[in-house]
């Protein structure tokens, strides 16, 4: 799978079945599970109001990177949305 270019299959799906489709990803492939993790965090920050998926995504994200999101980050998506 080290071939495998993330970006460009995920490039043919767009919307909710984007985000499922980058969260199958992440957990089917530790290889590219934080890239997934972060374009799935990133596509439901800008496309979404479901916050409770945001912060599921990042506790994933921080389980294998911790220093990329943190609860900054979940509380600007808060204070946004309400």
């Amino acid at each position: 799978m080290e071939d495998f270019d993330l970006e460009q299959y995920i490039g043919s799906y767009s919307g909710e079945a984007y985000i499922e489709r980058l969260t199958f990803i992440a957990s089917q492939s530790p290889a590219h599970a934080a890239k997934a993790l972060r374009l799935a965090i990133d596509a439901v920050k800008q496309h979404t109001t479901n916050t409770t998926r945001y912060a599921d995504l990042v506790q994933r994200h921080n389980e294998l990177a911790p220093s990329a999101y943190n609860l900054a980050d979940l509380l600007v998506v808060v204070l946004v949305v309400c």
